[in-house]
């Protein structure tokens, strides 16, 4: 699921007078508060009434919202969602002059109407005052809105939009006329609203008045967006970069603390020879390990030894992989995934003839390197879902050969994944491959740790280590040099 609120493409608003806004590009996701910035009349408020749904651009198809990770052009759903305050808004009940208590105006917000046109009871009106005293404007209670200042008016409407618990809240110019007092109050109550989850979009003149929560800036001059910045003032761009809009298929996920693998004085022998000695080791769920070492130290054999390729000396018998999801090598092998060169290299040998792309990964439901029997719409559906996160759905009836090592590399690892492992064991996954698929290979790699992958990966290069390794292995000639977090092995490398 996307963590996108609202994106903007080329958004524009014409109206008889002329263009208001154009090309618009902006994106908006959870965990973001913006502040928009610019002089009187550079479009600020009609921005902010398009994104809250209450203003349609020239082509609405250009304007998206995403609700639950669904999307939509829509906007009846956001409207629904998303609550927003500007003098506009008070203007309403100027207008009327419908004589409607402040208590009532606030709880008309949780239905999301101008005024309350139900009857209420005494406990919903409890905590209503309880929410207007905690923001200090109990006085403002039982007061008639049209007998109200305009600072008053506004603290109302924004006690009303709290009081609605909104996915998003939109504020335009929300403490014009506020005296000070009462705009650290509402500040405070905005900060909280944020850190409960609600996004928070606001507009103001002065930067003093932006809530705390503000982490992103729009500078908006003649209905063109200027730049944008970050928290501490850095230029960024306007939109999610779409490698980060990547979401993984749901994955595999080993509850914190779990025992994956766990090696007790474990050695490897190959024709006479030890390669690795005496390793002691434990991996649990939640930990991703980077095993590093240089050339030849027994990475790519401990990878080996736990996937069963390779098997203890005298110790094999005590070795645990994924101890509590198999009672057997084989069982254990199915709860895993592996990649390596060597498994990319020598594969489909045996089958005879070309296999394409879309083969190779759903032949991960079998562990083969051939399709060995009947294919569901489920697996197939499953195989166009890994095939678009890694971007070569467009090769998918390519026989392997045709494609470049970087490509094959990704369907290497979509084919790992595609069975749900409980772990993902990655021999140099970045070995091999130009610069650029080394980047959306890294890219990728840190998105499937982040959701919850765990991952064993071997490398010689510490650069290529993904943010999400929590621990290093070090082997150096066969034995373990170094076994703990990655904080404490970077402290003793410096």
């Amino acid at each position: 699921m996307t963590d996108k609120l609202v994106s903007m493409k080329d958004v524009s608003l014409t109206l008889d007078r002329g263009p208001v806004l154009e090309g618009i590009d902006w994106d908006i996701k959870k965990g973001e508060h913006w502040a928009v910035l610019g002089p009187n009349g550079a479009g600020k408020t009609t921005l902010m009434m398009i994104l809250a749904g209450e203003v349609w651009p020239d082509d609405d198809l250009k304007r998206e919202f995403f609700i639950e990770g669904t999307k939509t052009s829509s906007p009846l759903e956001p409207l629904e969602r998303y609550r927003m305050i500007s003098p506009e808004h008070q203007d309403i009940f100027l207008k009327l002059a419908w004589d409607v208590t402040g208590e009532e105006v606030v709880l008309a917000g949780k239905d999301n109407t101008p005024f309350l046109y139900r009857l209420a009871d005494e406990e919903e009106y409890e905590r209503v005052r309880d929410h207007m005293q905690a923001l200090g404007m109990l006085d403002l209670a039982k007061r008639s809105m049209v007998a109200m200042s305009r600072g008053e008016g506004r603290k109302i409407l924004i006690a009303r939009a709290l009081m609605a618990q909104p996915e998003m809240l939109i504020l335009d110019e929300f403490l014009e006329g506020v005296d000070q007092q009462s705009r650290a109050q509402l500040i405070q109550a905005i900060d909280a609203a944020a850190a409960s989850g609600t996004t928070v979009v606001c507009s103001a003149h002065r930067k003093e008045e932006l809530p705390s929560c503000v982490n992103k800036t729009l500078y908006i001059r003649d209905g063109r967006i200027d730049h944008c910045e970050d928290g501490q003032g850095q230029g960024i761009s306007c939109t999610i970069d779409p490698e980060q809009e990547r979401i993984p298929p749901a994955v595999n996920k080993v509850d914190a603390g779990k025992t994956l693998f766990h090696l007790a004085d474990s050695s490897v022998v190959f024709l006479g020879k030890t390669v690795l000695h005496n390793v002691d080791w434990e991996m649990k769920g939640g930990e991703n390990w980077a095993v590093l070492g240089r050339n030849g130290a027994g990475k790519s054999t401990l990878l080996r030894l736990l996937y069963g390729d390779a098997a203890a000396y005298a110790a094999e018998d005590e070795m645990e992989r994924l101890p509590e999801k198999a009672d057997n090598l084989r069982t254990a092998r199915g709860r895993m995934g592996m990649v390596s060169a060597s498994m990319q290299a020598s594969f489909g040998e045996a089958v005879g003839k070309p296999i394409p792309i879309f083969d190779l990964v759903i032949s991960g439901f079998f562990a083969s390197a051939g399709i060995l029997d009947e294919l569901s719409d489920e697996m197939r559906e499953k195989t166009w879902e890994w095939l678009r996160f890694f971007g070569i759905e467009d090769l998918a009836e390519r026989p392997m050969e045709q494609v470049s090592y970087g490509q094959l590399r990704k369907a290497f690892i979509a084919r790992a994944l595609i069975s749900g492992p409980d772990v993902l064991l990655l021999d140099e996954p970045l070995a091999g491959v130009d610069e650029e698929s080394r980047r959306e290979i890294y890219q990728l790699l840190e998105l499937l740790a982040k959701a919850g992958v765990a991952m064993v990966y071997v490398t010689h290069h510490r650069e290529e280590l993904i943010p999400s390794v929590s621990h290093i292995l070090e082997i150096t000639e066969g034995r373990v040099s170094f076994r703990g977090t990655k904080e404490d092995y970077f402290k003793l490398s410096d």
